[in-house]
C-alpha cells in the first residue's frame, strides 16, 4: 500500500482499471481465473501457470481464494515494479535473495 500511496494519480487510475477488468463480475475481488488475464500471453517456457498459482497464493492474505483490490496492488507491484525469477526446476517464484557472490556461496 505505501507503493500505491506513492503513485501519481494517473497510475493509481491504471492500476484501478487494471484491477476491475480482472474482476469479471464486478464483486471487488479477483479469483484465479480472473486474476490469470493479468500474466502475459505468452510463455516460452511453460512456467507461468505454475508461477501464476504460487503467486496467487501468496497475495490472499486471507486465503478466501480471491485477490482483493488491496492484495491486486501487492500483484502490481510485484510483476511491474520489482524483478521475479522463476526457479528452473518446479517454475515457482523464486522469493528473496537469490543472487550471490562465489564466496558467499561456498
Amino acid at each position: 500500500m505505501a507503493h500505491y500511496a506513492h503513485l501519481s494519480m494517473d497510475e493509481k487510475e491504471k492500476v484501478l482499471r487494471s484491477f476491475e477488468e480482472k474482476d469479471a463480475n464486478g464483486d471487488g475481488q479477483a479469483t484465479l481465473d480472473d486474476y490469470s488475464t493479468f500474466f502475459p500471453s505468452y510463455n516460452k517456457s511453460g512456467r507461468i501457470r505454475v508461477a501464476l498459482i504460487d503467486l496467487f497464493q501468496h497475495l490472499d492474505k486471507n486465503d478466501d481464494g480471491t485477490l482483493h483490490f488491496e492484495e491486486f496492488i501487492t500483484c502490481s507491484y510485484v510483476l511491474f515494479d520489482s524483478k521475479y525469477r522463476f526457479c528452473d526446476s518446479c517454475g515457482s517464484i523464486v522469493w528473496g535473495v537469490y543472487f550471490v557472490c562465489v564466496e558467499c556461496y561456498k
